[in-house]
């Protein structure tokens, strides 16, 4: 039998995370204009998450198999830290005796471009995980263009033409965390 004989960090351990939430509120005793209106700011960041290094392949004509070599420990590389700011703003007020928040909540507000962690990685309905590609640690690029086989790939199928529909599919909305939003909304408060 063989047993590990390293000890390799799990899939969710992230070192280090931080959070600082700011909430400003002003009361009933403001002038008219400022009364029961607040402010909150929530800012995140957080280091990566560990993966197992993989060797370069393509992940969309090849089969899943031939990307799924390690070349390193289990493991033993780190994605890059994320961060991300949402703002909200909200005012309560009341109009014929029913009680209404109105509120602009803006999430991501820098519009910090994160990949999908490892905590949030998901099954697609064709198999892959989303996130980043193990070859390279990105969410935006697998490497197999600048290999000898992708370059031959690009000069047989219609060169740049072929690398941008290539990089189109390789960059899914799916590897990113939310993008910046603008949610603007009425609440009724009983």
């Amino acid at each position: 039998e063989y047993y590990p004989t390293f000890v390799a960090p799990l899939d969710y351990d992230q070192r280090h995370t931080l959070s600082l939430n700011l909430d400003y509120r002003i009361g009933p005793e403001a002038n008219v204009v400022f009364r029961n209106m607040g402010f909150n700011l929530l800012a995140t960041a957080g280091s990566g998450f560990p993966y197992t290094p993989k060797r370069i392949g393509d992940t969309i004509f090849a089969a899943r198999f031939s990307t799924a070599f390690p070349i390193a420990g289990t493991n033993s590389s780190y994605t890059n830290w994320t961060t991300s700011m949402d703002l909200r703003w909200d005012k309560s007020f009341t109009i014929a005796g029913q009680g209404l928040n109105i509120y602009l909540w803006v999430i991501n507000l820098l519009g910090s471009e994160n990949p999908f962690n490892r905590k949030n990685t998901r099954e697609t309905a064709s198999g892959f995980n989303v996130g980043i590609y193990e070859a390279t640690g990105r969410p935006d690029e697998n490497g197999w263009l600048s290999t000898i086989d992708g370059q031959k790939w690009i000069q047989d199928n219609n060169g740049e033409r072929a690398e941008t529909m290539y990089r189109s599919f390789i960059n899914s909305p799916l590897n990113w965390e939310t993008p910046r939003q603008i949610r603007l909304g009425l609440r009724f408060e009983i």
